[in-house]
């Protein structure tokens, strides 16, 4: 079972930094512009966001000013990159499957799989499988939550049908989306 981490349910910008600094080291503009090249469909981060993340990582010790790169660019324009610390951050988040739920799948995971992808991560097809084995046994538990709520109680019956579509839908996407994914092997080419 992948370790628990405690924020991993949340839909934190934070980790998506960390990840296109863990790529390559640079600068709030140009962490912002990569935000809006590669994951603008996912996420919507404004460049004030952006330093305001930066800031918070800094003080946390996930990341730290790239040393010798600095004095050669902008001072306005400090590049970072990730420490050690910053690094067992993102891995762990990038090992914990998140929130079954279309809004985690979305934003979170398939955030994941970008850099999985960009790092060039041995374990992509296992990050798949986990999360999908993680949706599998949520909606497990939710059918066998809706059999016994009586009728009267309509709407917690409601609810928890929509929950249990919801990730059937998931579930669907998996299936029809899945090949579309690249294998680490057609990654190597």
């Amino acid at each position: 079972m992948p370790r628990t981490h405690k924020t991993a349910q949340k839909l934190s910008p934070e980790y998506v930094i960390l990840g296109l600094l863990k790529i390559k080291p640079s600068h709030g503009y140009a962490l912002h512009q990569r935000l809006e090249t590669d994951l603008s469909q996912i996420w919507r981060i404004s460049l004030s966001q952006v330093y305001n993340i930066l800031h918070r990582l800094e003080k946390q010790g996930f990341i730290q000013e790239a040393g010798e790169e600095s004095a050669a660019q902008d001072v306005d324009r400090v590049p970072f990159q990730v420490t050690k610390a910053g690094d067992e951050h993102f891995e762990t988040w990038m090992q914990t499957p998140v929130g079954p739920s279309v809004r985690s799948i979305r934003m979170a995971f398939i955030s994941k799989l970008f850099f999985a992808n960009q790092l060039g991560q041995p374990d992509f097809e296992e990050l798949v499988a986990v999360q999908r084995a993680a949706i599998d046994s949520k909606l497990e538990q939710l059918r066998a939550k809706i059999e016994p709520i009586p009728k009267a109680q309509f709407v917690n019956h409601l609810g928890l049908q929509l929950r249990i579509k919801q990730l059937e839908s998931l579930q669907n996407w998996f299936e029809e989306s899945i090949n579309d994914i690249p294998t680490s092997m057609e990654r190597e080419k």
